[in-house]
Formats: C-alpha cells, sequence, structure tokens
C-alpha cells in the first residue's frame, strides 16, 4: 500500500468517524470564532494559542481537540508539551495516534456562549533530510466539527522568509488552492504571516507550506544521538558474555591418560561425583555391586525383588562416606542380616542425605568437581544478555519514536530467558539423559535460539537500526547463548583425577580383545571390578559387549532365580537397573548433591507529499499538527 492510498483510508476513516460523531453533535454548538497565534522557534518548535469562542445549544462539558503526533507507520513525529488551559480543567492522553487535549469537567455542564483559550508547545523532530529544511504546518483543523464563523491566524517566523515560497492552502483535506473565503498576507519586516478566513464550512483546514534552506531549524529535536548508544548495547552484549565465558566460563583441558583401571582410593559413587557433578540413584546402584565385589554384602535377586545380605564390614577400609552408606542399608535388617531393597524405607533420606554430605565434604573447595562459582557465572551472562538485549530495543525504540519492536520484546525477551533457562537446566542433566534425548534438547534449544535471534532481527529493523545490523546481532545471538549455557565448567585443580577418569572411559569404550584378556588373565574378577565404574559413567552395556567372547568367572556375591548360573552379567546387569528404578531408592531425591553453587483512526499524514507533476508540494491538511475537535 503506497503513500497516497494510506493517506486516503486515513482521511476516510477520519471522515466516517467525524460524520458519525457529528450527528449527534451537530445541532449541540456553533463556532463563533477560532483565532490560532503561532510564535515558530528556530528549532522548529510551535507555541500555539488557540482562542476558541463557542455557542452550545445544549448542556455540555466542553470542548476537545486532537492532534495526531505519528504518521501512519507509528513513527512518532511530533511532541506536544506544556498543555494549558486558562480557568478550566484539563486532561491530556494519547490515543490511536493522537494527543487528545479535552478542556472541561466531568461533573460539570455548560450552556450559552464560551471561551476557551487552549496553549501548547508543539516540536518537530528533525526528518533527516540533509538537504533541504521545511514548514509544513496544519493551523485551523480540518476536523473540527463544526462550521466557523470566523478565524484569524498569525504565524511569526524566526528568520526572514522567501515570500514567493509561502504557499497557503484552505479548504478540504487534501485541497491545493484557497478557499474563497480564505486571505492571507506576509509582512516581511516582522517576520508575520496573517491569514482571515470568514464563513467557514465544517471540515475546512488552514496550511501553510513554506520550503527552506538547509540549515534554518537549529538545534532541532531529534533522537540520532541514540542509535551509537543503541548499537553498543546491542552487540556489547553478545560480545560480552562470549569474552566473559572465554576467560572464565571454558572447561580447562584434560588431558586423558591410559587407564586400565579406576582412579587409587576411589570409589564408584566417588568418580560418579567427580563424572557428572551430582550423587544420585545410579551412584547408589554402583556403590551396592562395589560393596558385593569388596565381600560385604551378597545380592540375591527372588521373584524380581532384590535382597541384600550383610557378610562384612567396610570399617576402616572405606571412605566415611561409604561406611555411612553401608550402615544404612543394614541398620534396620531383618534376621539374617537380610534387607529387601524394593521395600519404600529401606534407605532412610537421612542416611542418603548424610551419604551425599560425606562425599561433598570430601571434594570440596579447590577439590570439588564443579567450579563454585559457575552457577553464578551463568546467572551473570543472563543479566548480562537480557538486559543488554531489552535496553538496546528500548535505546533503538526512542530512536526511531515507534514502538512496535518495544512490544514484540516482551516475546522476544521472554523467549530469550526460557531458553537460557532451559539450556542451563538441561547441561545439569545432560549426564543422566541418553544420547538420543540430549540431542533432541539441543535441538530444541537451538530452534528457540533461532525463533528469538529472527525475532531480534525483525525489531531491529523495525527499529530503523538496518536488516545488516539485525542480522549481525542475530549471529551474536547463536554464540552468546550456548556461551551462557556453558558458562559453568569443571575445577581447575582436579583436571589429573578427570584426565584418568576420561582415560578409563575411552578404554571402555574402546577396548579390544587382547588387551582385555591380558587384564582378566591378570585379575579374573577384572570385570566385575571395573563393571560399578563403567556403571556410573553410562557405559554398562558397553562394558559387557566387550566381554561376550570372554566368560568372567562366577562370583559367589550374586544369585538370581532367573538363572541357573552363579553369575550371569546380562541379569546382572538388568538387576542393577532395577536398583537403580526401585521404589525405595526413588524415594530419596534424584540427585541429593549438587554441583557447587555460590550464594478508528484519527490521524493525518505529517510529512509532505508528491504531487503527480513530480515537485514537491503540499496541501490543506497534510501538515504537522492539525487534526480535529469539538464539543463533549
Amino acid at each position: 500500500m503506497n503513500k497516497k492510498i494510506r493517506k486516503a483510508v486515513s482521511v476516510l476513516a477520519a471522515a466516517l468517524m467525524i460524520t458519525i460523531f457529528s450527528a449527534a453533535t451537530a445541532m449541540a454548538y456553533t463556532t463563533d470564532c477560532y483565532d490560532i497565534n503561532v510564535t515558530v522557534g528556530e528549532d522548529n518548535s510551535y507555541q500555539i494559542t488557540e482562542d476558541i469562542q463557542v455557542t452550545f445549544h445544549e448542556q455540555q462539558h466542553g470542548i476537545f481537540r486532537y492532534i495526531p503526533i505519528e504518521d501512519q507507520d507509528g513513527r512518532r513525529t511530533l511532541k506536544i508539551k506544556d498543555v494549558d488551559a486558562p480557568d478550566v480543567a484539563v486532561h491530556t492522553y494519547d490515543e490511536n495516534g493522537c494527543k487528545v487535549i479535552r478542556l472541561g469537567d466531568d461533573d460539570t455542564y455548560v450552556t450559552g456562549r464560551q471561551e476557551y483559550r487552549l496553549e501548547y508547545t508543539m516540536q518537530i523532530y528533525d526528518d533527516g533530510d540533509t538537504e533541504r529544511d521545511l514548514l509544513y504546518l496544519d493551523l485551523l483543523p480540518a476536523g473540527w466539527e463544526s462550521d466557523i464563523g470566523e478565524s484569524f491566524i498569525t504565524v511569526a517566523l524566526p528568520k526572514p522568509v522567501d515570500e514567493e515560497a509561502i504557499q497557503i492552502y484552505a479548504g478540504a483535506y487534501g485541497r491545493e488552492d484557497v478557499h474563497e473565503n480564505v486571505s492571507w498576507s506576509y509582512d516581511d519586516e516582522k517576520r508575520i504571516i496573517s491569514i482571515l478566513g470568514t464563513e467557514l464550512p465544517e471540515g475546512t483546514g488552514i496550511t501553510v507550506y513554506i520550503p527552506l534552506e538547509e540549515g534554518y531549524w537549529v538545534g532541532q529535536k531529534n533522537t540520532g544521538w541514540i542509535f551509537p548508544f543503541a548499537v553498543i548495547l546491542m552487540l556489547g552484549a553478545p560480545l560480552a558474555v562470549f569474552l566473559y565465558w572465554l576467560m572464565r566460563g571454558r572447561e580447562p583441558k584434560v588431558v586423558k591418560t591410559v587407564e586400565f583401571y579406576p582412579p587409587q582410593g576411589m570409589d564408584p559413587s566417588e568418580v560418579g561425583y567427580f563424572y557428572d557433578g551430582t550423587v544420585d540413584n545410579r551412584d547408589f546402584t554402583a556403590m551396592i555391586v562395589y560393596f558385593a565385589e569388596k565381600g560385604y554384602l551378597r545380592l540375591e535377586e527372588k521373584k524380581g525383588q532384590i535382597f541384600v545380605y550383610s557378610t562384612g564390614s567396610p570399617e576402616g577400609r572405606e571412605s566415611p562416606a561409604a561406611v555411612s552408606l553401608y550402615r544404612g542399608i543394614f541398620e534396620n535388617a531383618g534376621a539374617g542380616n537380610e534387607v529387601c531393597l524394593s521395600e519404600a524405607g529401606a534407605i532412610s533420606a537421612s542416611i542418603w542425605y548424610e551419604f551425599g554430605s560425606r562425599i561433598k565434604a570430601k571434594y570440596s573447595g579447590d577439590m570439588a568437581p564443579m567450579d563454585q562459582k559457575g552457577k553464578s557465572r551463568q546467572r551473570k551472562a543472563l543479566i548480562i544478555l537480557g538486559g543488554g538485549h531489552l535496553a538496546s530495543m528500548v535505546l533503538f525504540s526512542l530512536y526511531s519514536r515507534t514502538y512496535s519492536a518495544l512490544g514484540m520484546e516482551v516475546v522476544s525477551l521472554s523467549i530469550l530467558i526460557f531458553t537460557l533457562m532451559k539450556g542451563i537446566r538441561y547441561k545439569g542433566e545432560a549426564h543422566i539423559k541418553s544420547k538420543a534425548k540430549n540431542r533432541l534438547r539441543a535441538f530444541f534449544i537451538g530452534l528457540l535460539t533461532f525463533i528469538t535471534a529472527s525475532l531480534s532481527l525483525v525489531q531491529v529493523s523495525w527499529a530503523g537500526g538496518g536488516e545488516g545490523l539485525g542480522f549481525l546481532f542475530m549471529v551474536l545471538l547463536f554464540v552468546a547463548v550456548p556461551c551462557t549455557i556453558n558458562m559453568e565448567r569443571r575445577n581447575k585443580a582436579n583436571v589429573r583425577i578427570m584426565g584418568q577418569i576420561e582415560g578409563l572411559r575411552d578404554f571402555i569404550e574402546k577396548a579390544e580383545l587382547p588387551k582385555l584378556n591380558m587384564l582378566v588373565e591378570e585379575d579374573p574378577a577384572y570385570f566385575y571390578n571395573v563393571l560399578p565404574y563403567a556403571y556410573v559413567m553410562g557405559l554398562t552395556k558397553k562394558w559387557i559387549e566387550k566381554f561376550e567372547n570372554i566368560v568372567p568367572e562366577p562370583v559367589e556375591w550374586y544369585h538370581s532365580d532367573r538363572t541357573e548360573l552363579l553369575a550371569d552379567s546380562l541379569s546382572l546387569m538388568e538387576a542393577m537397573e532395577r536398583m537403580e528404578h526401585i521404589e525405595a531408592v526413588q524415594s530419596a531425591p534424584k540427585a541429593v548433591v549438587n554441583r557447587e553453587r555460590d550464594g478508528g483512526d484519527l490521524t493525518g499524514d505529517t510529512g509532505f507529499s508528491t504531487r503527480a507533476d513530480g515537485e514537491s508540494g503540499g496541501f490543506s491538511g497534510g501538515g504537522h499538527g492539525g487534526g480535529g475537535g469539538g464539543a463533549w
């Protein structure tokens, strides 16, 4: 839709609303006199006084005026301020792209002849045209709802102008000549334009149009100075997050070592804590197998239930955390030291918390698996990125004087924050999810990031930043979002331990048959010694697959009524999976030790038009100001 069509639609909409409203008020009042005095400032501001004399034939509260302050694209073109009306109540508000000024009191009615003086200042924003300046002002509002008996208008200019350049238009909206009842003159010495109109029918507007040399306006109101600050914030926030991650958030380099055995002195729960930063059900299950392999208990599976029996004590041989867990398992043991893990309450919450707390105490401070300030960095990065996004869009909206982009910010910022919070949560849970689920989650976060970045591109384009700048912002968001999510890193102090754990993980995944045969020959129980460590790293199936052609020595500590063998690795693995999900364990928190943390449209066009012959020119009702009004 081109500009002229939009103007036509606007005029028709305004005319329709005026017609409907006027039908009820046409006989309610008459306008005897509508005088206007305008003092033009060299900064393209206008001190305007309107003296309006009306006669109310029916009870009315007073009069109102509406003045367009936005163009058809919703861009604010002027500002109305310092509104005053002596001896009468004044109420102002914005509606449909107009400043509405209402004179009168809701609780008071008046009739007969009334005189109103309305004073206000109108400031025109710089149009950005560097080739020429322009004075284009609607003086008498074409949307006034009644005939006007007489109107005397004066316009005092701040500097001399060429009289031949002055063009006055009077008549209905769009008229390009002067109504027969309107005359005007220009006093070159006083720089005052005087306009007189009599017996003006409803819908008659008066407009002054003067092309001026560039530089006529000095110090005109503009918002161009905001643009560089908006750009700095828009690009600076994601760049700051990236640099923050680069300096503080990157994972320390872990040098994998060649390992065939678990790190010395670490039980499966401790390795699991280092591996994923939590103590959870998987670690509990691994410890049951660890205790059994060490000779402290035996396992028996009967009719789908898991029973454990005490056969020794880890006291003095295992860590305090492991001892506390062992005691907790058998603190309420029945006859023969029998405990059914499938029974609710087999492991009390207090024992579970004590177990996790002891591990946390052993590996705290500089020896904690995760950097203690990781969560704080994630929060700070989220605030920087989200705050920068919001602040830049606010500044762009102020710069462009259109608030459609700011309205969209409610949506885009909400999606951005949701994306970051979800991504941080998914990052913390990655170790307990399958690869397929982690890939799906990564795709979901990527999709949300794309939506946020696309909305941001549109916002920047709408707000006058341009598509190129918007695309750059879009790219930076794709960098900053994963940086924020991955701001939590492992502790640099324990990279040696992580190197050993990663080395063992690599061996479990890639071990070749000759090496395994050699290790089993050296230690017949090798398969079961490594099994609980493979389990905490989610590699149980891979570990069992490596022994498809190697028959482990049978063990005495596991029996199942589902197999005749004393030790069946597949049956044992299934039992371990059931232990991880039995009700007794699920009654405890999923991860009791978390990673270390620190604390109708009434607007008229407000620009200048282009005539059919290609020459720039004006018409009645096409300038700044104007609008309409009437009684209420």
